[in-house]
């Protein structure tokens, strides 16, 4: 990273906020993630918190928040985001639990 000219990596991240990269800070880190991911974490938590409340505030089943978030947009894909499992990505919100494959909000 020094050899590019920043000494922190929040500066260095901050730098690569361009046409090909967006750089959001989000419960104290920082989410880089490409430009053509087709919508926002943000928009992306609100929509999980939307299909857990409309399931009586659980669901059952990962797999159902992911075909839903699908079906809605069909480009999803946790990949775009930095993260190989869906599991692994709705953790990172920091407002959903997950046990035995149920999903809740906290």
């Amino acid at each position: 990273m020094r050899n590019y000219g920043y000494s922190k990596l929040s500066t260095f991240l901050e730098s690569l906020d361009n046409n090909d990269f967006q750089v959001v800070k989000l419960h104290g880190g920082y989410f880089v993630q490409e430009k053509s991911a087709s919508i926002s974490k943000a928009e992306i938590e609100k929509e999980i918190a939307r299909i857990i409340r409309d399931n009586n505030g659980l669901v059952d089943n990962l797999s159902i928040i992911h075909d839903e978030l699908r079906k809605s947009h069909p480009s999803f894909d946790v990949k775009q985001y930095g993260f190989s499992r869906i599991s692994s990505f709705i953790r990172s919100f920091g407002t959903f639990k997950i046990k035995d494959n149920v999903v809740q909000l906290k």
